[in-house]
């Protein structure tokens, strides 16, 4: 009987003190670790240049402005980056959604938005033919 009543107390006890420490530890991980900055691509025209570009900006978390500029198209090297940075005072670094996440006429009425810009009519619905 001493044996039947250990099994009860370690089946029953046994996992929420395995479990409630574990949970406790994954939050407190949670609480007091921070994200890092984030690697943000943006095209937009160079204010010096006066060309397009895409640059890669370095954000810090919660903010809008970026700290630093990783790469940019306008050099031979883009990783190599000899300008004084005036882009970091007029980009935009907010969210968006990923490209794939709406379809490009989900997001107007009727029109489509390319990549670049550019403007054109909707696809027509795909409607099945009657048999």
């Amino acid at each position: 009987m001493n044996f039947l009543a250990a099994l009860v107390v370690v089946l029953v006890f046994g996992p929420p003190l395995i479990i409630v420490p574990a949970v406790l530890g994954l939050l407190a991980i949670g609480l007091f670790s921070h994200d890092g900055p984030r690697r943000v691509r943006k095209t937009f025209v160079c204010p010096v240049r006066r060309q397009r570009v895409s640059a890669d900006f370095l954000v810090p978390v919660g903010d809008d402005r970026p700290s630093s500029v990783l790469s940019c198209t306008a050099f031979i090297n883009p990783a190599r980056i000899t300008c004084a940075k005036a882009c970091r005072d007029v980009a935009e670094v907010r969210w968006t959604p990923p490209v794939g996440v709406f379809a490009r006429w989900a997001l107007t009425s009727d029109r489509v938005m390319g990549p670049s810009g550019d403007e054109g009519l909707a696809p027509e619905p795909v409607t099945k033919a009657a048999a």
